[in-house]
C-alpha cells in the first residue's frame, strides 16, 4: 500500500471534547497554586497557545520574573490532578469528537500514518485521551513538556513518526485541529490544516484562512480527502 503522508492530531476540541473541562481545571490550579485570579482563557491572546508557554507567560506577567522548571512543574502537576478528580467526578466531560478513535485507526488501513501534537502537558493530556476512550498507546505523540511553540512539538511528533515508521520524512504532513492557534501554527509552517469545528469557532477558523473544516468524522471517506486535499491556511 502506497502511503500517503502523516496526519497529526490535536487533543483538546480535536480528538476529544475536553476544552470546557481544561480550561476550567487549569484557571483552578493557577488560582490556587498561584493566586492569579480573572486570567484569560482566550488562549489565541497568549504568545503561544500551549499549556508550559501559557503558564510561563502568566507568571513573568504577575511575578514579574521567569517560573523556575519547580514551579511550572509543580503546576503541571496540580492541574493533572484537578483533571483527574474531574475524570472521577464526572465521566461524561470526557468524551471523543464523534468518530476521533475510529479515525484513529482506521488511517493506516488507508496509507496513512498518525500521530499526536498537542498543547497539553503530558499527564493531564494521556489521562483525557484515556478517559474519552481514544487509543493513543501505539501513536507517535510529543506535548507541551517537549517544547513552547505549538510548530516545534508538532514537528517533535512528526520526527517520532518517522522514526516509528522509518522513513526520513513524509510526503505530505497535515495538522489537524481546533483552534486559531493552530490555524497559525500551521500557517507559519506552510503546511496543510483541516479544522475540526462548528458554529462559532468554525467561522473563527474560516477567519484565519482556513478552507478545510469539518464537523467531526463521522464520514471517515470525507475526512481522509480533507486530509489529502487541504491546504496551509490562507
Amino acid at each position: 500500500m502506497r502511503v500517503h503522508g502523516l496526519v497529526v492530531f490535536d487533543i483538546d476540541g480535536t480528538l476529544t471534547l475536553t476544552s470546557h473541562v481544561d480550561d476550567a481545571c487549569y484557571i483552578r490550579a493557577v488560582r490556587d497554586l498561584w493566586g492569579i485570579e480573572g486570567m484569560s482563557t482566550d488562549w489565541s491572546s497568549y504568545e503561544h497557545s500551549t499549556d508550559n508557554a501559557i503558564a510561563a507567560e502568566l507568571f513573568r506577567r504577575h511575578r514579574g520574573r521567569d517560573a523556575t522548571s519547580e514551579e511550572l512543574g509543580a503546576l503541571r502537576e496540580r492541574f493533572a490532578s484537578y483533571v483527574r478528580e474531574e475524570a472521577e467526578r464526572e465521566p461524561t466531560l470526557f468524551r471523543q469528537v464523534p468518530g476521533a478513535a475510529d479515525a484513529l485507526q482506521e488511517l493506516p488501513l488507508s496509507g496513512w500514518h498518525a500521530a499526536i501534537a498537542t498543547g497539553g502537558w503530558t499527564p493531564s493530556a494521556r489521562c483525557k485521551l484515556e478517559r474519552a476512550g481514544v487509543p493513543y498507546h501505539d501513536v507517535p505523540a510529543a506535548f507541551a513538556c517537549d517544547a513552547r511553540p505549538r510548530e516545534a512539538i508538532i514537528r517533535i511528533a512528526s520526527h517520532r513518526a518517522a522514526e516509528k515508521a522509518g522513513v526520513a520524512d513524509f510526503e505530505r504532513l497535515v495538522y489537524v485541529g481546533d483552534g486559531v492557534w493552530d490555524a497559525r501554527a500551521c500557517r507559519r509552517m506552510g503546511i496543510p490544516f483541516v479544522g475540526i469545528a462548528s458554529g462559532e469557532r468554525a467561522e473563527r477558523l474560516r477567519a484565519e484562512g482556513t478552507g478545510t473544516i469539518l464537523g467531526d468524522y463521522r464520514e471517515f471517506n470525507t475526512f481522509c480527502n480533507a486530509v489529502a486535499t487541504a491546504r496551509p491556511p490562507q
